[in-house]
Parts: C-alpha cells; sequence; structure tokens
C-alpha cells in the first residue's frame, strides 16, 4: 500500500500531460503527413528513383543511338550511290570494264584519286572518325586476300586543324597531295583477312540497298590501340554486279566524346553492344559516360541478373553495377543490338546510404522540432496556471490573472472564503452557545447528585456499589442495558431470554445489589453513573 506522498509524487502535472498530449498530436500530423507525401508519390524508395532516372536516361540514349546510327545508316547509303556513281563515270570516261582494274596500278591510283576527295567530303558531314571504301579489285590479284581502295580518318590529335586527315590505305603521294597525311602504319592495300565481316557485306546480290547496311565487329584501328565500329554498305556497279563496299568508322574515343551524358549520377555508363542473352557484350560494343565526369568502362562482359521492371544487376569478375538494358531497333541488316545504362554498385550503395540517413535526419528533425514546440507551448501555457496557484497557495487572490478561467476561480475562491468565514463565526457562536449549554448541564448534573445521594442512605449506595462486582457476567450485561434505558421488551428480545427467565435474573440483581424495586435500581445506578464520568 502506497503512502499518499508517495502516490501523489506518481501523479503527472499538468505540464506533463499537456506536454503528452500535443506531442501525440503533432506526432498524428507528422505521421498523416508522412503517408499523404507516400501517397502523392513525394516519398520514393531509392531503388524506385534510381529506376525512374536509369529509365528516363535509358529513353534518352536509346533515342540517341536509334538516330545516330540511323543516319549513319542513311549516310552510308549515300556514300554507297556516290561510289557507284565516281566508279562507272572513271570506267565510262576510260573506257574500261571494272575487271580491267585488276593488277591496274595506275588505273586504281585515278580512281583512289576521286576517292579521296569523295571520302574526304562525305567525312566532314558526318559526326565518325573514319570513312572507307574497299575496291573489289587489287593491284595484285595474287594475293587473294588484298584489296585496293582508300581508308582515311579525322586527325583529332595531330593537328590544330579541324579537317585535317590521316590516310591508312590508299596511294600515299595522292594522300599529301591532299594534305591527307599517311598514317605511321599506311599500307597501300586492305587486308581483307582481318577486316570483320568483309566476305559478308561483299554477299549482296542485289542493287537494292534498303536493310543492307552492316555493324561490323568491334576491331582495332590498323596499327593502333584504338577500339573501332564499322559500318559497312556495298557499292554495285550498272550490271548489278558488288563492285566492293564503303562505309563509315566510329572510334571509341569518339563514341565517348560525342555521346556523352548530361545527367545527374556521377558514374553513368552507356553502352551500346551486340544483343545476347543473359550478357551485356562488352567486347562488341562501345561505351560513354558522363558529360565533364569520371568514366570507366566495364572491362569484360557483364552477367545479367534480375528480371522485369526491375532494376537488374550486372556483374564479372572485376566488379557489379546496377541498371537496365533493352533492345534497340536499328535500320540494319544485323539489327540484333542493346543498349544498357547503369551505375556501379558502390554508387548504388551510396544513393541508398544518403536516401536512409536523409530520412533519418528529416525524421529527427521533425521530431526534434515538434519536442521542443510542445515543451515552449506547454510551459507557455502552463506557467500563468502555475503561477495562479501559486497565489492561491499565498491568499493572493485579489489580483487579475488575466486569464478569464484563472480570474473566474479567483472570484469563486474568494466568495468561497467569505460564505465560509461567515459559516465559521456561525460555528463559533453555535459552539459558545453548546459550550456554556454543556456547563450549565454539568452543574446541574453536580447539583442533582449531591442532592439524590442526601437521598440515598450511605450504607445502602455502599452496598450496592460492592454488589455490583458479584454480579454474573449475564447480570452485568442486563445491568448495563438498564443503565442505558432499556426496557423489559427490549432487554428480552436483545438477549432473546424470556419474561421467567428476565425475573429470575433481576431477583438475583436487586439481592446482590441490596435494591427492593426498579425504581431504586435506576435511581443507585444513575448516581453510579454521574460518579463515573
Amino acid at each position: 500500500m502506497k503512502k499518499p506522498a508517495a502516490f501523489l509524487k506518481d501523479k503527472q502535472t499538468m505540464q506533463r500531460k499537456l506536454f503528452l498530449y500535443m506531442f501525440a498530436l503533432a506526432a498524428a500530423l507528422i505521421f498523416t503527413l508522412v503517408i499523404s507525401l507516400f501517397l502523392f508519390g513525394r516519398f520514393e524508395s531509392t531503388d524506385n528513383k534510381i529506376s525512374d532516372t536509369l529509365t528516363f536516361q535509358q529513353e534518352v540514349f536509346e533515342r540517341e543511338m536509334t538516330s545516330y546510327y540511323n543516319e549513319i545508316a542513311s549516310k552510308s547509303e549515300r556514300l554507297s550511290e556516290n561510289a557507284t556513281y565516281v566508279t562507272e563515270n572513271f570506267l565510262s570516261s576510260e573506257n574500261i570494264s571494272f575487271s580491267s582494274l585488276n593488277n591496274n596500278a595506275a588505273g586504281i591510283q585515278a580512281l583512289e584519286d576521286k576517292y579521296m576527295d569523295l571520302l574526304r567530303q562525305e567525312l566532314l558531314k558526318i559526326d565518325c572518325s573514319g570513312a572507307y571504301i574497299i575496291l573489289n579489285a587489287s593491284r595484285n590479284t595474287a594475293d587473294a586476300d588484298t584489296r585496293a581502295g582508300v581508308y582515311i580518318d579525322k586527325d583529332f590529335l595531330g593537328s590544330d586543324k579541324k579537317d585535317a586527315m590521316l590516310l591508312f590505305r590508299g596511294t600515299a603521294n595522292l594522300g599529301r597531295e591532299k594534305e591527307i597525311m599517311p598514317h605511321r602504319k599506311w599500307q597501300l592495300e586492305f587486308d581483307t583477312s582481318v577486316f570483320p565481316g568483309f566476305d559478308e557485306a561483299m554477299k549482296s546480290d542485289t542493287p537494292s540497298l534498303d536493310k543492307a547496311c552492316l555493324i561490323h565487329d568491334i576491331t582495332y584501328l590498323p596499327g593502333t590501340s584504338e577500339r573501332i565500329m564499322l559500318v559497312s554498305v556495298p557499292f554495285f556497279g550498272a550490271d548489278g554486279k558488288v563492285l566492293g563496299i564503303c562505309g563509315f568508322e566510329i572510334s571509341e574515343s569518339l563514341f565517348k566524346s560525342i555521346h556523352a551524358q548530361p545527367t545527374t549520377l556521377d558514374h553513368l555508363i552507356c553502352v551500346f553492344s551486340k544483343k545476347s542473352d543473359g550478357i551485356i557484350d562488352i567486347d562488341n560494343g562501345l561505351s560513354c559516360g558522363v558529360n565533364g565526369g569520371y568514366y570507366l568502362p566495364p572491362k569484360a562482359d557483364l552477367t545479367v541478373k534480375g528480371s522485369g521492371d526491375e532494376l537488374l544487376r550486372f556483374s564479372n569478375e572485376f566488379g557489379s553495377y546496377i541498371g537496365l538494358t533493352a533492345d534497340i531497333p536499328l535500320y540494319y541488316k544485323n539489327s540484333d543490338y542493346s543498349i544498357t545504362v547503369m551505375i556501379p554498385k558502390s554508387d548504388y550503395s551510396q544513393m541508398k546510404l544518403r536516401d536512409t540517413l536523409q530520412i533519418m535526419i528529416v525524421s529527427f528533425l521533425l521530431l526534434f522540432s515538434a519536442i521542443i514546440c510542445c515543451l515552449y507551448f506547454s510551459k507557455k501555457y502552463i506557467s500563468p496556471i502555475l503561477k495562479g496557484l501559486e497565489r492561491i497557495k499565498k491568499s493572493q487572490t485579489d489580483e487579475a490573472c488575466n486569464i478569464a478561467e484563472i480570474d473566474d476561480l479567483f472570484e469563486f475562491l474568494s466568495r468561497r472564503d467569505t460564505e465560509f468565514e461567515r459559516s465559521l463565526t456561525e460555528l463559533s457562536i453555535k459552539h459558545e452557545q453548546a459550550k456554556s449549554e454543556i456547563n450549565r448541564v454539568q452543574t446541574e448534573n453536580e447539583r442533582l447528585a449531591r442532592t439524590q445521594k442526601k437521598m440515598i442512605p450511605q450504607d445502602d449506595y455502599d452496598f450496592f456499589l460492592a454488589g455490583i462486582k458479584q454480579l454474573t457476567p449475564t447480570e452485568k450485561t442486563i445491568f448495563g442495558l438498564y443503565l442505558d434505558g432499556k426496557s423489559a421488551a427490549e432487554i428480552m428480545e436483545k438477549m432473546t431470554i424470556k419474561q421467567t427467565t428476565l425475573k429470575y435474573h433481576n431477583r438475583n440483581i436487586y439481592s446482590k445489589l441490596g435494591v427492593s424495586s426498579k425504581k431504586q435500581l435506576l435511581n443507585y445506578a444513575a448516581l453510579y453513573a454521574r460518579e463515573k464520568q
């Protein structure tokens, strides 16, 4: 059982109760706000935000790749038509057949002169690193793998001129005359045994260029470490036979430069590669990163994990990535290509950690703000009440508190104090009157006792007193009931005895007390009772 003081200590103060109520209300409002923000999409999980961002980047990159490669296909078709036109005009002007170009160094050189001008003009009109024309003819037919033609590249590093070119294949003297300087790895003719997809490109048996473009597997620019992707299309003679192939080169460095993506992601990686189930074919693809940002392409093919609309996981022995992949529609004979957008898994983990910390910080700030506000306003609200109560304790209820409820309480207490004082005065008067009456009664009793004692013989009264001690317990009980003013009927009911039994006990009481009647018994008993007071 707690003591009152301990019990009072367990009671909550008004300020604490008000704080708890206000905090509960603030928590409910914050919870409602957060739920509303989630329902209206203001708060998203890290995966959803990354997925939305990567989906947007994927759409942008897909449009860019579709537009870029379809433009190259269109320019390649135009290059094919121009190559056909230049070749047929040359053959017609020289009055020779195409087959007569084999082992004809002078004729091939004269045709290469025209090809250089054509390729240079076309290369300046398109965002490609190089262009080429390969004739199905050779200066030396004894070597079955060599073919004549021209291959020129833009000189991005070796010259300050925007239109500077380098010659990889073709007549070197012609190149110098046209300020197309031969590369240090220059060769006169093409080695088709190392040209990717040459035989496939030469298989076209129709002059129709629709869907005739091919994207070749990634290879290296002859004599360099530069990875390149070649696009080719055949060109035909008047008789419908394939005269050779032509097309454009896209170098890895150019691809990185012109397709770097504007994005909010720090280390976005975009890959254009051949489609392969369950694999991102890095070896047969080109990649780019972020505008002005850090960029490190994957070093090997990536294994794809995941499916559906969820974020995919890409991994190899060198690292892991998070991203999305999709097939891309192209205007090519071999259009089985895809695009992939991804970020390093370390970036993904950092973003999740950052979002988690942000939510924790926001939650903490909201909670902290709620606590501070609740403390301030509860104290601000309760302070006048506490001051009012303190003034009540000090009985200073005559001053206004400027709080309607407290002032009403002061007025009520003032009225109560007035009424209490009036009641206390009345009670004091009655008390004095009662005290005087008691004194009067006591004086009168003493007087009656003295008078009555004078009327009772002392020896008889002493015998009465001695007889009381001789009464049995039952007789003492009956004697006590007589002293209390009970009647014979009431005594019989209370003692559950008959009248004869009561008479029997009365005779014994009378005998032991030396009285002869109930009246004498009561007189002696009254004197006895007054003396005991």
